[in-house]
């Protein structure tokens, strides 16, 4: 089988070839111990540093380039290449402010967070309320690596005349309106200072929906090593 970069070594196989020393572990916690202690003792096939306690575990793609996971012990198989973001790059609204990045607001109102709509976790940050011609922006500005930004937004609104549109230094990306759910969007970036905007506009008349629109789990191509700027 094709061996992935991923953690630690394959359990088992381990197990199985071992099965004649010693009786095979029937829970979770006796597996992972076995393969604690068989890892203390062995070289490393990945050349990894080891902590005090080592729960994390090397697996492998079968012929057909799938996972290797699952065993009746219950253990996770994690590869290490599986999609995970670093804390500092995303913003979440979980803290239900905007106190995570410099966020700024303008316009006829300003922006909130919110437990009514969310795409993951307890909040969402969602469009101030506005009138007839009025406008409410949440916008930030950020250093960033070459890559994408991407966010999940929704939107429910009259159809083509209130919008939800999304600017990278003031060039419009992409415009939303009317009945849209939850949906992911992703925009390239180059590195550099760049400013992000979120805009939420009515034109002249009618209200359709709930007249608003809502943002949610941005994933900002900022270099985490360097997160969170000097002040």
């Amino acid at each position: 089988m094709k061996r992935k970069s991923i953690i630690l070594t394959a359990v088992l196989v381990l197990l199985q070839l071992c099965s004649s020393l010693w009786a095979l572990p029937t829970t979770a916690y006796e597996a992972g111990m076995a393969v604690v202690g068989w890892l203390k003792g062995n070289p490393q096939p990945l050349d990894t540093a080891l902590a005090p306690e080592v729960m994390r575990i090397e697996t492998f793609t079968n012929n057909y380039g799938e996972p290797v996971s699952g065993n009746r012990w219950g253990i996770d198989f994690v590869a290490a290449n599986s999609s995970s973001r670093p804390n500092g790059s995303v913003e979440d609204f979980e803290t239900n402010n905007f106190s995570e990045f410099p966020w700024e607001h303008e316009g006829d109102s300003h922006w909130t967070t919110t437990t009514w709509e969310k795409h993951s976790g307890n909040y969402s940050a969602q469009a101030g309320t506005i009138e007839d011609y009025g406008s409410t922006t949440l916008r930030v500005r950020l250093d960033c690596i070459s890559g994408n930004i991407t966010f999940y937004r929704k939107v429910s609104s009259e159809s083509i005349s209130d919008c939800l549109t999304f600017y990278i230094d003031g060039v419009e990306k992409d415009t939303w309106s009317g009945d849209e759910d939850w949906a992911e969007a992703s925009f390239p970036v180059a590195a550099g200072t760049r400013t992000f905007e979120w805009t939420y506009s009515k034109d002249y008349s009618v209200a359709e929906g709930d007249d608003t629109a809502w943002i949610d789990d941005i994933a900002f191509p900022v270099d985490c090593s360097n997160w969170p700027p000097p002040p």
